[in-house]
């Protein structure tokens, strides 16, 4: 099997693609990726580890680009490699996470704390503005039978 065939058995075949920004369009990207993707290469680029890695510097949405360019194979094994990549992004963000939620319990708390004594003046002068629009309107409900 020649290289060729073997990357296209592969599911590789945009190897030898060109990714344009007007195929990005195309296929339904944002105006905002693609004026970025455009203004890196004006003229496309044949993808390649280094187009990859630029891209996501450029913060370039590349499991959009999976989603929507990838052939079903292809995709699936992209998936595939970044469960792993998203575990390993947990794990290592999972003690950032609780040192994050620790420290915002407490203004958490002042800050529900605050709401509610605000909550509370917002809706005692609710209350006296029905019930004095209701008397200076005198409005009158018939009385419900009970």
């Amino acid at each position: 099997m020649t290289t060729t065939n073997r990357a296209k058995a592969q599911g590789e075949h945009m190897s030898n693609s060109v990714v344009t920004a007007e195929m990005l369009r195309q296929r339904g990207a944002c105006a905002a990726q693609v004026a970025v993707f455009r203004a890196a290469w004006p003229r496309g680029i044949c993808p390649s580890l280094a187009a990859c890695e630029k891209a996501a510097r450029l913060g370039l949405n590349l499991d959009w680009f999976a989603d929507h360019c990838l052939p079903a194979p292809a995709r699936q094994a992209y998936e595939a490699a970044m469960a792993t990549a998203w575990q390993a992004y947990e794990a290592a963000m999972a003690p950032a996470r609780q040192a994050y939620e620790a420290a915002k319990a407490p203004a958490w708390q002042a800050y529900e704390a605050a709401m509610a004594t605000a909550r509370q003046a917002y809706e005692a002068a609710m209350a006296t503005a029905l019930w004095r629009v209701i008397r200076e309107h005198g409005i009158n409900w018939p009385k419900e039978n009970t």
